[in-house]
């Protein structure tokens, strides 16, 4: 597993949650009249994986979202299904996720998920 490119994401989760959303790999939300691009775990992966623009284009192109960040991260399919898709996270995780309040507290959930998924490979 590469766990120093999920500790970037897991900093990254934390570093502006507002960017963050489990609904989506890639896409636009609108904020304060403004738009913004936000990402999931996956979705990070592959942009915090020191890939050129010009290389996550071609992956893009490819591959989906979720596989490319399944091989940067040397992690099987069943692992990165289990990370990289809510209604695959432990019981625990998905409770606490679908009732979160705010874009803090689901970026806040995820960060754990991934701590746990560090801690045991699932």
């Amino acid at each position: 597993m590469n766990r120093k490119l999920l500790l970037k994401v897991r900093e990254r989760i934390l570093a502006d949650a507002q960017a963050f959303n489990m609904q989506t790999f890639e896409g636009m939300t609108y904020l304060d009249g403004g738009c913004k691009t936000t990402h999931c775990i996956a979705g990070y992966v592959v942009l915090e994986s020191e890939l050129t623009d010009k290389r996550v284009e071609e992956i893009r192109q490819q591959v989906t979202w979720d596989v490319s960040a399944e091989n940067l991260l040397r992690i099987t399919e069943e692992q990165a299904d289990s990370l990289f898709f809510v209604d695959a996270w432990p019981v625990d995780f998905r409770v606490h996720y679908a009732v979160a309040q705010s874009a803090t507290e689901m970026a806040t959930v995820a960060v754990k998920r991934i701590d746990h998924f560090l801690e045991t490979g699932e």
